[in-house]
C-alpha cells in the first residue's frame, strides 16, 4: 500500500513515472498513442492528475478506472479526464490515436478567458466522459490532432497560440458531438445547464483544495448556492433535472469517493483522513460513512474485497 496516492503536478511527473521521454513543455503535450507503445508502463496504478487529458482512441483497447469507475477504451471513443481525478489503467491490446494533456494555465496564459473550461460539458463531476464516434466525426478530430503535432513539431514563434487554437477547437467539436448525443430532458435550458457545470468545477476544486490542505472545512449544498448567488433548493432542483441527483446527493458522493481513494490507497489513519476531508471530528466522519456505505471506514480500509 502507498504513503499517499501519487500526485502529478506536472505533465512532466506523470511522463517520468510512465517511463516515456521528457514532453517539450510542462503546460502542454500531444502525441500519438503508437509513439509511445513500446515504451509506456502497461499497468499503472491509481494517480490523481493535476490537469486535463483529451484522447482520441483509433484501434485497441485500455481498461480505465476513474474515480473508482471503469470504462473501456476501444474503436473510436472519445476520453475526457478532468484535473483532480484519480484514475489507473491496464494496456490489453496496444493502442492507436491521440492523447493529448494540458494544463489550467495552458490556456489561462493568453487571452482567452480563463475559466473557459466550465463551458464544457465533459469537464466536470459525474459528467459523461466516455464518448463514441462515427468515422466522420474521427477523421475531423482526426486532422486538428494532425495540425496539433505539425506545430509541436516546428519553431514557428506562435506556435503556442495557433495549438491553443487548435485545442479549443478540438473541444468545441468535441461539445457539439456530446450534445448531438444528449438524450436529457428537452425542456433543461443552457442557463440551467450553466449553474450545474459551475456547481460541477467548484465542487472539484474544493476537494482539490482539501487534498492539498489549502481548505479544512466541509462545505454542504447552502454554501455552494451562496457562492452561485441562488437559492439552496433550487441548486438542488437544477442538478436534479439535469443530472437525476441533487447537489446533496452529488456532494455525498464526491465525499465518500475521495474517502475511500484515501482509506484504501494510502496509509493515513482515520483520524487524518477525517480532517484531510473537511470534518471536524472523527466520530462525525465514521458516522457519515458507516450511513452511507453500510461500513465503518475501519471496516473499508481492511476489506479484502473492493
Amino acid at each position: 500500500m502507498q504513503s499517499d496516492v501519487l500526485v502529478f503536478h506536472s505533465i512532466q511527473d506523470l511522463y517520468k513515472s510512465i517511463d516515456i521521454w521528457e514532453p517539450e513543455s510542462l503546460e502542454f503535450d500531444c502525441h500519438r498513442y503508437e509513439v509511445s507503445m513500446n515504451k509506456v508502463k502497461r499497468t499503472m496504478l491509481p494517480y490523481r492528475n493535476m490537469f486535463y487529458q483529451i484522447s482520441l482512441f483509433k484501434y485497441g483497447v485500455q481498461d480505465i478506472k476513474v474515480n473508482s469507475k471503469p470504462y473501456t477504451m476501444d474503436e473510436g471513443t472519445l476520453f475526457f479526464s478532468t484535473s483532480g481525478n484519480v484514475q489507473s489503467w491496464e494496456i490489453i491490446e496496444d493502442l492507436t490515436g491521440f492523447v493529448m494533456f494540458f494544463s489550467s494555465t495552458f490556456l489561462s496564459s493568453s487571452i482567452i478567458n480563463s475559466r473557459i473550461l466550465e463551458n464544457f460539458p465533459f469537464f466536470g463531476v459525474d459528467s459523461n466522459i466516455v464518448i463514441k464516434v462515427n468515422a466522420d466525426q474521427f477523421a475531423k478530430l482526426s486532422s486538428i490532432y494532425n495540425e496539433i503535432l505539425e506545430e509541436l513539431s516546428g519553431d514557428y514563434f506562435g506556435k503556442w497560440e495557433i495549438i491553443r487554437s487548435l485545442l479549443l477547437l478540438i473541444m468545441h467539436q468535441s461539445s457539439r458531438i456530446y450534445y448531438s448525443k444528449d438524450d436529457s430532458e428537452p425542456d433543461i435550458i443552457d442557463s440551467q445547464r450553466h449553474i450545474v457545470k459551475k456547481f460541477q468545477t467548484l465542487l472539484s476544486q474544493h476537494y482539490e483544495q482539501l487534498y492539498l490542505g489549502r481548505d479544512v472545512s466541509l462545505k454542504i449544498a447552502s454554501d455552494y448556492a451562496s457562492e452561485l448567488y441562488i437559492h439552496p433548493n433550487y441548486l438542488n432542483q437544477v442538478t436534479k433535472k439535469v443530472l437525476g441527483k441533487t447537489a446533496s446527493s452529488l456532494i455525498k458522493e464526491k465525499t465518500i469517493h475521495e474517502a475511500k481513494v484515501l482509506l484504501y490507497q494510502t496509509n493515513f489513519s482515520i483520524s487524518e483522513i477525517a480532517y484531510k476531508l473537511g470534518f471536524e471530528t472523527n466520530t462525525y466522519f465514521s458516522r457519515f460513512f458507516k450511513k452511507e456505505t453500510g461500513k465503518t471506514p475501519s471496516e473499508y480500509k481492511n476489506s479484502p474485497n473492493l
